[in-house]
């Protein structure tokens, strides 16, 4: 969950479960002038959702890792998302969200399929870079839609997020713990904000925030 010193992005990301397998994951991709930040929630709290959110991970950083690409091609990360699509359901893999933005100095830019979303979130408020996102069909279906946005370079805390948090936990709580100096804090903190008085949580929760060094 840490940055080393010469990446220009702090982040940290976390998840839990609702029940002894959750199927929420996060991962971050680091380049030296950029921050990837991907989240997916798989359909059902089971190890098959988990299979599914897992696998859309796997797919998004593999094509990363391994083809270059601008960080600002909606387009073709619009593509990759639609390939992702097609090979869940061809291998009846299960399906997922699917969500992911590339924070660098053009600014932020992503896709996704489903109900995760992506705020940016700055001492006035957040803005809701996934609102025009299409929550159904699902990755996996066959049939998904990716939608793309982009931002250019603001100020403020990117944060990522599945229904866990926003369906459960008020705005403006989740902006409050956002802002928070200490990342890797505020992140475990998010996922404290949905708990019922049981000490248990209403869904899986999984959270990335990503904050320009300095800032």
């Amino acid at each position: 969950m840490s940055t080393a010193d010469n990446e220009p992005y702090l982040t940290a990301f976390a998840y839990c479960g609702a029940g002894p397998q959750g199927a929420d994951r996060c991962q971050v991709l680091h380049s030296p002038t950029a921050a990837i930040a991907i989240i997916a929630d798989g359909v059902g709290n089971s190890s098959a959702g988990g299979a599914a959110a897992e696998s859309v991970l796997w797919h998004i950083a593999q094509y990363l890792n391994g083809v270059p690409i601008a960080l600002d091609d909606t387009a073709r990360f619009c593509e990759l998302l639609a390939y992702i699509d097609r090979a869940l359901c061809r291998d009846d893999t299960g399906e997922s969200t699917g969500l992911f933005a590339a924070v660098s100095p053009l600014g932020i830019y992503g896709a996704g399929v489903g109900d995760c979303i992506a705020w940016l979130i700055d001492d006035a408020g957040y803005r809701d870079l996934t609102a025009a996102v299409a929550r159904k069909p699902l990755l996996g279906s066959g049939s998904a839609c990716p939608s793309a946005f982009a931002l250019p370079p603001t100020p403020g805390t990117l944060l990522l997020a599945t229904d866990g948090l926003w369906k459960y936990a008020p705005a403006d709580s989740i902006c409050a713990v956002a802002r928070k100096s200490a990342l890797e804090a505020a992140a475990a903190e998010l996922l404290t904000l949905p708990r019922l008085a049981s000490g248990s949580v209403p869904d899986d929760i999984g959270v990335i925030l990503v904050r320009q060094r300095g800032a």
